[in-house]
Formats: structure tokens, C-alpha cells, sequence
């Protein structure tokens, strides 16, 4: 983590501050909104049974992102919590995967992978074997996602493709 943070701070001709760089990280997680449906989809999952794993490329001390899950009430649905930098591997990187698979005990055949980028989230899942749903703010054509939503319609379209019927 520190080494990206002095690469970008040397970028930019600023000294490296570590305490300048969790400011950055607060501000900026502080700065997203979730969206309205958020809690409503995520209690459905759960309740319909389907087992929960972020797996988060961050950047930086993930004290700072887990206690964002925590304050937004967000970690109680999450089976597990996966922050890249703790591990030692980034998606696309089948090892991530992997990592997030054995954390619940399952398998790529009967996962679902829901991210919004293409390259890391989808074209990394879909090498693995995972089943992928891309989430777009616009219209997208995806040849490497199995399915393609628009941000407003995520939640009727995850129900539908976890629900166990």
C-alpha cells in the first residue's frame, strides 16, 4: 500500500504523508453515496439465502473502508470481506477469486460475480469460470459479461438471476 501511495504523491511532486493519505481515503469514501434500494437488495439476498463476498481492489488502510461498512450498516451482510491489499492479490487475478471462493466454500460454477468493471470484475471472473453481471451507468455491450445491467435496474435483475426459486 505505502508504495502506491509514494508513487502517486511523488506523481504529483507532493511529499509522502501517510496521514495525508488516510485524509484522502476518509474524504473520498466519505464522498459516495449508496444507492437507494442498497439495504432493501442486500436483506433480500440474504433472507433468499445467497452468501455475500466483497471483493474490493482498495488501496490504502482498509481500517478506513471496513469502518465505512460498519457506520453505512453494510458489513452485516457480507459473509466476508476481502480487501486486495490483504491478500496480496488484485482482480483480475484468478488468486483473488480464488481467495473469495474458499472464504464461503464455493465453487465457480455456482457463483455470480457483479461488478462494474469490465476488465477487473468481469473479464477476471469470467476467466476463472465465474457466471458475471456487469452493472453500467449507460447501455453497454459487454461480449465478455454473461449479463448487463443498468445501475437502476441492479436490483430487480440480481433477484431474479439468485433467486434459488
Amino acid at each position: 500500500m505505502e508504495s502506491i501511495w509514494r508513487l502517486a504523491f511523488a506523481t504529483h511532486g507532493v511529499p509522502f504523508q501517510t496521514e495525508l493519505g488516510i485524509l484522502h481515503l476518509e474524504h473520498f469514501i466519505r464522498s459516495g453515496e449508496l444507492y437507494p434500494y442498497t439495504h432493501e437488495l442486500l436483506i433480500t439476498l440474504k433472507t433468499q439465502g445467497t452468501k455475500l463476498v466483497l471483493l474490493s481492489n482498495v488501496t490504502g488502510n482498509t481500517d478506513v473502508f471496513q469502518q465505512d461498512l460498519e457506520r453505512r450498516e453494510l458489513a452485516q451482510y457480507f459473509d466476508r470481506v476481502i480487501w486486495s491489499c490483504e491478500i496480496g492479490y488484485r482482480k483480475p487475478s484468478e488468486q483473488a477469486f480464488q481467495i473469495a471462493l474458499n472464504s464461503i466454500g464455493s465453487h465457480a460454477a455456482h457463483t455470480l460475480m457483479v461488478g462494474d468493471n469490465p476488465i477487473s470484475d468481469i473479464q477476471g471472473a469470467k476467466s476463472f469460470g465465474l457466471s458475471t453481471l456487469l452493472v453500467a451507468d449507460q447501455h453497454k455491450i459487454c461480449p465478455h459479461s454473461d449479463h448487463v445491467t443498468l445501475r437502476d435496474n441492479l436490483q430487480e435483475t440480481l433477484i431474479k438471476l439468485t433467486n434459488p426459486l
